[in-house]
């Protein structure tokens, strides 16, 4: 494995409570992948601050994170997820998968944009255990725009929806049942909107909502990139909680959560799984998480292929 140094500015909201900060970390690529990526931008992942919050004392917070990423222009992503809970969590604690894009990371803060969804084990933001879907937006650097859900003026529900931010989902069962929530996030070609759908193998499609253009500044045009994978947050003084289904990619499909139908969207509208070539994994703390190898069919030359990746672990880690 090789290594490379960056500073990395984007961020991924486990948190009603966040607060935007960069830092010096190393990402874990491949050879091949370590040529391809500039500056590995996409891995610092904090709680962060929005819609006038005020942030807790980050100083006490440790998050986590296993996840792919790609740089590039993109005009959305495809991606299916496979749910799983963790009801033994504390109340603080938070785990998460999710699709991010975003633009802006190259510039200062206030220029940093980005709309995610996904799924997470949140008790402080549901005031319960179950699994949400949710989803969450900033325009500035996560300074004072962007929320969570419907907590504030952004997203908005399309009126056929049967399907609401904040929805509780069905979990797999580790060895058993397995649940996947397909979703999609395209920007309009028209309007420019950035609307979220969740898709069915079927090929039937539903919409759930946009996020207006006219919210943001550097992804007004596109994005330039998407991460994928799995998040957790919790006190240093506690030990940190399960991602995915809390067991090691190792142990295989049906037992560790998956990541699967992973898609990119071009300016076209044409929908296509990335070739490995194209993406960078991160796992800060290997000893509690992991990633597994990303998988394709390499149909013509993989650009159409079936794109996937097992993630997660049990936890565990102390700061």
């Amino acid at each position: 494995m090789a290594y490379e140094s960056f500073n990395l500015f984007t961020f991924v909201c486990l948190s009603l409570l966040c607060l935007a900060q960069g830092r010096v970390v190393g990402k874990q690529l491949d050879a091949e992948n370590s040529k391809n990526h500039k500056n590995g931008k996409g891995f610092n992942y904090h709680p962060i601050m929005s819609s006038g919050y005020r942030p807790l004392d980050e100083s006490a917070y440790a998050r986590h994170w296993a996840v792919y990423q790609t740089d590039f222009e993109f005009y959305g992503t495809r991606v299916e997820l496979n749910v799983y809970g963790a009801p033994n969590i504390k109340s603080n604690q938070v785990t998460a998968s999710a699709a991010s894009l975003s633009n802006g990371l190259d510039g200062p803060p206030e220029n940093f944009n980005t709309v995610q969804a996904g799924w997470q084990v949140n008790p402080a933001r549901y005031h319960d255990y179950d699994v949400h879907f949710f989803t969450y937006w900033t325009a500035d650097g996560y300074n004072s725009t962007g929320c969570f859900d419907l907590l504030c003026k952004g997203f908005v529900l399309d009126n056929s929806s049967q399907l609401v931010p904040g929805d509780t989902l069905i979990p797999s069962t580790y060895g058993g049942p397995q649940y996947y929530f397909m979703l999609r996030i395209q920007k309009d070609s028209k309007t420019g909107d950035w609307w979220l759908y969740k898709d069915d193998e079927d090929n039937t499609t539903m919409p759930i909502g946009y996020w207006p253009n006219s919210l943001f500044t550097t992804l007004q045009q596109n994005a330039s990139n998407i991460e994928w994978g799995g998040y957790v947050r919790s006190w240093k003084s506690d030990k940190s909680p399960p991602m995915g289904s809390g067991h090691f990619p190792s142990e295989g499909e049906g037992q560790a959560a998956s990541l699967r139908n992973i898609k990119y969207i071009t300016s076209g509208g044409g929908i296509f799984s990335p070739p490995q070539e194209m993406l960078g994994s991160y796992v800060d703390r290997k000893d509690c998480y992991d990633v597994g190898d990303y998988e394709t069919s390499n149909k013509n030359g993989g650009f159409d292929g079936y794109g996937k990746f097992l993630f997660g672990g049990p936890g565990g880690c102390t700061n």
